[in-house]
C-alpha cells in the first residue's frame, strides 16, 4: 500500500446470529481530491435514503431516492441493488441473499421491523470504490440507524 490507496472496509457485528454491517473508507495519509469527492457522494446518498424509509414506501422508491443523489453527484446511479435484508444469518455471508432488496423496480413495500443493510458504493473504474452503509430498522414511523461509527473519509 502507498500513499493515497483507498481501503475499503466492510465489517458486521454479531449478536446471536443477528448481523449489522456497516461500510467505511480509509486512505494512507492523502486523498485525491477525486476520492474526496467520491466519499461524500457515497456518503451523502444514503442520508437521503433513510429520509426516505418508511413503512408502506416500496423499495423501488428508496432506490430512486438513492440513485438520483448518486447521478446528482456526478456518478453512475444505476447500480442493481443499494441494500438487501439482514437478519439471522451463518457464515461467510450476513445477508440473507436476495430476499429483498433495495433496487429499481421492487414493488414490495416496507413494514415495520425489517432489517437492512444499506451500502452506498460508488465507483471509478481504475481508480477505487468510495463506501459507506449503515444497518437499519424500519420503524413504525421511518427507521432507527443500528450501526454506530461515525460516517467519514478515514485518513491515517
Amino acid at each position: 500500500m502507498v500513499e493515497g490507496d483507498p481501503v475499503l472496509l466492510e465489517l458486521s457485528g454479531n449478536v446471536r446470529r443477528y448481523s449489522a454491517a456497516l461500510i467505511r473508507i480509509a486512505v494512507a495519509k492523502s486523498a485525491s481530491r477525486e476520492l474526496v469527492r467520491m466519499e461524500d457522494v457515497s456518503r451523502k446518498a444514503p442520508e437521503k435514503m433513510l429520509e426516505a424509509i418508511r413503512p408502506g414506501c416500496p423499495l423501488g422508491e428508496v432506490w430512486d431516492v438513492w440513485s438520483r443523489a448518486v447521478t446528482d453527484g456526478g456518478y453512475e446511479g444505476r447500480f442493481k441493488r443499494t441494500g438487501y435484508s439482514i437478519g439471522v444469518n451463518y457464515a461467510p455471508d450476513w445477508g440473507e441473499g436476495y430476499i429483498l432488496s433495495f433496487q429499481r423496480g421492487e414493488s414490495r413495500t416496507l413494514r415495520p421491523n425489517m432489517t437492512f443493510h444499506i451500502p452506498s458504493v460508488v465507483e471509478v473504474s481504475g481508480l477505487a470504490h468510495a463506501g459507506t452503509s449503515e444497518t437499519v430498522r424500519v420503524t413504525e414511523t421511518g427507521c432507527e440507524i443500528l450501526t454506530n461509527f461515525e460516517r467519514k473519509l478515514f485518513v491515517r
